[in-house]
């Protein structure tokens, strides 16, 4: 281990890019070359691959992570937080509540509510002034 990875602070921020050593991202965006995202748990840090991520939803204060072997965490950040940090890594705000990871949309239902589809079954509401950004989701995918 070199002195870099000895004295980098862990934090929210933080990715690990698979080589043994977490990315200090301090006021940067995870970088594509990175593969997992270290959450803040009671214990310590939770390493995420950021595919494994289908979805986020706030809860006040707090982000719920939902997983694609149907786990979730409940992380002490708020969801604005994590948009800023996951918008680099295909996820996209569809909704005061939801940010979403576009590898794991399976549909887009439209209709006067409409929904994203995930790959774990849940049904995601987009609110109206994001219906654009889901018709360019879609366009990407």
């Amino acid at each position: 281990m070199d002195y870099h990875t000895l004295i980098t602070p862990l934090n929210h921020f933080n990715s690990f890019d698979g080589t043994g050593r977490f990315a200090f991202a301090a006021g940067q965006k995870p970088g594509l070359g990175q593969s997992k995202l270290a959450l803040p748990v009671r214990t310590g840090q939770l390493l995420v691959e950021f595919s494994k991520i289908v979805r986020c939803q706030s809860d006040n204060n707090y982000t719920w992570f939902f997983f694609n072997d149907g786990d979730k965490k409940l992380i002490s950040k708020t969801l604005k937080e994590y948009e800023i940090l996951l918008k680099a890594r295909g996820f996209y705000r569809v909704h005061q509540s939801h940010l979403v990871n576009s590898e794991h949309i399976d549909e887009y239902i439209k209709g006067e509510q409409s929904f994203f589809m995930m790959s774990d079954g849940t049904k995601v509401p987009v609110s109206q002034r994001k219906k654009s950004l889901a018709n360019k989701i879609l366009k990407k995918l």
